[in-house]
């Protein structure tokens, strides 16, 4: 079946919403910051925005995941959305912020949207060398993994993309990696392409202990998110992740509707 974790608001109406901005933000701001630094202090609400009702509601988020994870070592997460746009990238480097930081718990960032990778920029790390060098054996997995901080998170970018085709077959090498990976983190957040466009999500969801599916309350339609849980069958739990929306304002057909029907 398929479960709600959690309503959050999107993390670009902070403003709009009157979230607070944190005095650290304002200064940065203030400085002049590049536009890398301002993707991420836009996007990782929970770091720079920590007192907002975005920021809390992912700290309920991850707590809810941990709850559900208690029982495991090592949990490895995929985050996909029925298309994109959604906010499965702010999502996966928010609840990657609060397992770490606030939870204490090692944590693994790993950008698998090759078509279109986002989460070097939310961080404020290069985007290469990364996956597409592990994947193609350039690099040495630990000199593409990039720590967060002092908590312990860590990022494993896309890489370069632009000369490399990543196949299936690549992308299932992935899989061969999981079992180190797990000795090591005990949370994998997979931040995957989208279902419908792509196959490559076919491959990730097997990796996968539970599925997250991102979704834009209010704005993706049913049979979208319907028909990519159909295409995908996730064999794992799935659990839905509701954005631009309060929790308290959620659609009725998001509360009990079992979309893996």
């Amino acid at each position: 079946s398929t479960r709600l974790i959690e309503g959050k608001q999107e993390t670009k109406a902070i403003a709009s919403r009157g979230g607070k901005v944190s005095s650290e933000h304002r200064a940065r701001k203030k400085r002049g910051a590049s536009g890398t630094h301002l993707a991420g202090e836009q996007n990782l609400v929970t770091k720079w925005n920590p007192t907002s009702v975005v920021a809390e509601q992912f700290r309920v988020a991850a707590t809810r995941l941990s709850l559900m994870c208690a029982t495991r070592t090592s949990t490895v997460v995929v985050v996909t959305s029925a298309v994109k746009g959604e906010g499965k990238s702010s999502t996966v480097v928010n609840l990657g912020y609060v397992l770490a930081h606030d939870l204490g718990k090692p944590t693994l960032l790993i950008d698998s949207d090759l078509k279109q990778p986002v989460l070097h920029s939310y961080a404020g790390v290069t985007r290469q060398p990364g996956l597409a060098e592990v994947l193609y054996g350039e690099q040495a997995f630990e000199a593409c993994l990039r720590r967060l901080d002092e908590s312990p998170l860590w990022l494993l970018p896309a890489g370069c993309i632009e000369s490399k085709h990543v196949d299936l077959a690549r992308m299932s090498q992935l899989m061969g990696r999981l079992a180190e990976l797990r000795t090591r983190f005990e949370y994998i957040l997979v931040d995957a392409p989208p279902i419908l466009p792509l196959a490559d999500m076919n491959v990730l969801a097997g990796m996968a202990d539970i599925l997250a599916l991102v979704v834009r309350a209010g704005a993706t339609r049913r049979d979208l998110v319907r028909k990519a849980l159909k295409m995908l069958k996730p064999s794992c739990p799935t659990e839905i992740i509701l954005t631009g929306q309060w929790a308290n304002q959620m659609p009725y057909y998001l509360k009990d509707y079992n979309y893996a029907q």
